[in-house]
């Protein structure tokens, strides 16, 4: 069976225990004041929290893309 892409993305290590990912809240709190754009090594992806940032990333398709490259 084929995995969907959000499952290849694996956990993030911050979310460790099932009461976290069950109330990741508190953490994206977090992450919006102090770290809106992050990458993360583990899974290899970049994290978007902040309304403006993720508006941008939404609104400029030309510069954003969910395409994937080796690596």
């Amino acid at each position: 069976m084929e995995k969907s892409a959000i499952t290849d993305f694996g956990q993030v290590r911050e979310l460790s225990t099932p009461e976290e990912r069950f109330n990741p809240f508190k953490w994206y709190r977090k992450m919006r004041e102090e770290t809106p754009v992050r990458w993360d090594e583990e899974r290899r992806t970049w994290d978007v929290f902040g309304y403006e940032e993720v508006k941008t990333v939404l609104d400029r398709k030309e510069v954003f893309s969910c395409r994937t490259t080796e690596y």
